[in-house]
């Protein structure tokens, strides 16, 4: 790194900020207008040939660091300048895949695709080798106010060779599999720098020339190394605990000297991939436009009874929220069970006999919200308000389709109407067909017999950046997007960013495009964008069709349950959409 002195600058401003050193587990935390740095001017006037980096990703998480290790082996980047930033590192794979390591809260449901993707980069073969994974190849989906269910199966809706319909991982395991990845490609000189840990004191961007072509690179003052500990791309340690290399020393806490150095690097692009409060995307001025879901997930490890412990993922829909129950090793499950506030709250500070017996009664427990095999037990359709739109009404245009439901509905004969009689037939007829075809029956989860972690809890909201890209940068996972996490594809949309960004980035170089030309960024956004817009709308969709509680919705959804658990085909497309394949 080159020291640099910081003063007063008189060009023109640009992107600027100043970052809080207090990271609390985040890359950055808070940010606030500075001047900019007395020769970021110069820099930017700079040859193209003198710019540190050709890339630059902001956050070493899971999809940060796997974006790394992609570019780094990319066959047109091997001559690219590939730098990777992380505020901490994670624990050294041989403690995150050690047996006696209590199994980590925070999982991910990743799909075939990207199971595939990681394979590639060589850090998969060791979690599965370690036990560290847990494959699923049903998955059984049903709802608290009714007897619909869909049941989905590897072995009937997916591709011949595909053996599991998604896999869990624990988030540590697979980020120190990453880690030890881009250790490995640092050591053979294909990634540049890792540096670990390491903060961002400031950044700019440079608002000479046009957006259409920025005339600079952009600018990242860091500090690396210090941070509790020693460097995994900066500071080399003697075993008796002394630095090398010049730059300040800082106390590493337990007497020893850590190497600290401060300076100023250029790149190219910079990725952002430091989570949804991106402070990165803050300081190159990209906005975000979503809402939240006014719920929280509650999420914790748990152990289950042996009996109808299946490579199965359970989700069943609840009046305030979904309640999913992951496989894991070992005889632990995951749960992630979404509710309003005030419940998630109450949640966390039950004792854990309490807790459990609330996740039994929810899940397991036979009552008149749980649906039973042996038949149906639709609730009675509710009348409706005499004030009906004219459209509904017998002598309108649609009455013949409508009207015979509404009037019945109107007049309080929704026990004895014609619908109800439709309804019970079909979620029998449908069950059975289902069975007809290979699938399993409906049968209840594991019961929870015991508490493998702690419990915490998550805002949940949706979130989508206006533009995935602007002048030498762009979004990749939360910092791009936040999804509802009811059908776990948080992850595999952020790995989905990774394979297209490198794609294109790899591309450009073989064509011999600058990596941070606009032009080139925007074919990742026109690409990205609207498949992550349709996961998401598809998701919040679902999520505020379940949240209804009114009879007739209750009655609608468990018929399309039903049906679509009786349509092998549709379940084949939904299957494989879901799978990524």
């Amino acid at each position: 790194l080159r020291r640099t002195a910081r003063g007063t600058c008189t060009t023109p401003p640009s992107w600027c900020a100043e970052i809080s050193p207090q990271m609390n587990g985040q890359t950055f935390l808070a940010m606030r207008p500075v001047a900019r740095f007395a020769n970021a001017h110069r820099r930017l006037l700079s040859t193209a040939s003198s710019w540190d980096y050709d890339v630059v990703v902001v956050g070493g998480g899971v999809v940060g660091a796997a974006l790394a290790c992609e570019l780094a082996t990319r066959p047109h980047l091997t001559r690219a300048k590939i730098g990777l930033i992380e505020t901490r590192p994670p624990p050294p794979l041989a403690a995150a895949l050690d047996p006696s390591r209590k199994p980590d809260p925070r999982v991910y449901a990743m799909t075939p695709a990207s199971v595939a993707f990681l394979d590639s980069l060589g850090v998969w073969a060791p979690l599965v080798e370690a036990g560290r994974i847990k494959p699923y190849d049903a998955m059984q989906i049903w709802e608290w106010g009714g007897n619909g269910f869909v049941h989905f199966d590897a072995h009937n809706h997916a591709k011949p060779e595909q053996s599991c319909l998604g896999t869990i991982v624990e988030h540590t395991a697979l980020q120190s599999a990453l880690f030890e990845k881009a250790t490995a490609l640092e050591a053979e000189g294909r990634l540049t720098r890792l540096m670990c840990p390491a903060q961002v004191k400031a950044m700019a961007f440079d608002d000479a020339g046009s957006p259409a072509q920025p005339a600079g690179p952009a600018t990242l003052d860091l500090e690396i190394g210090g941070g509790g500990g020693a460097s995994l791309g900066g500071a080399r340690m003697h075993g008796d605990g002394a630095a090398v290399g010049a730059g300040a020393g800082a106390d590493g806490g337990d007497g020893s000297v850590v190497e600290v150095e401060r300076g100023e690097v250029t790149a190219r692009l910079v990725v952002a991939a430091d989570g949804a409060q991106s402070p990165t995307r803050k300081a190159a001025g990209l906005h975000t436009w979503g809402w939240g879901y006014g719920q929280r997930a509650v999420v914790a490890t748990v152990q289950v009874s042996e009996e109808g412990n299946t490579p199965t993922a359970w989700q069943r829909f609840l009046p305030k929220g979904p309640l999913a129950l992951l496989p894991l090793f070992d005889g632990t499950s995951s749960i992630v069970w979404s509710t309003d506030p005030r419940t998630a709250d109450k949640l966390c500070k039950m004792d854990e006999e309490e807790f459990i017996a609330e996740l039994n009664k929810v899940l397991c427990d036979q009552g008149p919200a749980t649906p039973k095999p042996s038949g149906p037990s639709l609730p009675p359709l509710p009348p409706l308000p005499a004030a009906l739109p004219k459209s509904l009404h017998p002598s309108s245009l649609l009455g013949p389709l409508f009207g015979p439901v509404v009037s019945a509905a109107a007049s309080g004969l929704a026990a004895a109407s014609p619908v109800k009689s439709l309804v019970e037939k079909v979620i029998p007829a449908a069950t059975e067909a289902a069975e007809l075809t290979g699938d399993r029956p409906f049968t209840l989860p594991p019961r929870v017999v015991g508490m493998a972690s702690r419990r915490f809890a998550i805002d949940l909201n949706f979130a989508s950046a206006a533009t995935y890209t602007g002048p030498r940068v762009a979004l990749v996972g939360d910092a791009a997007h936040t999804i509802h996490p009811m059908a776990g594809q948080g992850l595999n949309l952020g790995i989905g960013d990774v394979m297209s960004l490198a794609a294109v980035l790899d591309e450009g170089a073989k064509s011999g495009l600058d990596l941070g030309d606009p032009g080139l960024l925007s074919r990742y956004d026109k690409e990205r964008r609207p498949v992550n817009l349709r996961m998401q709308g598809g998701l919040d969709i679902l999520h505020h069709l379940f949240g209804s509680t009114p009879t007739p919705m209750l009655w609608a959804r468990n018929t399309g349950m039903a049906a679509l658990n009786a349509v092998p085909p549709l379940k084949s497309v939904v299957t494989k959409y879901a799978m990524g394949l």
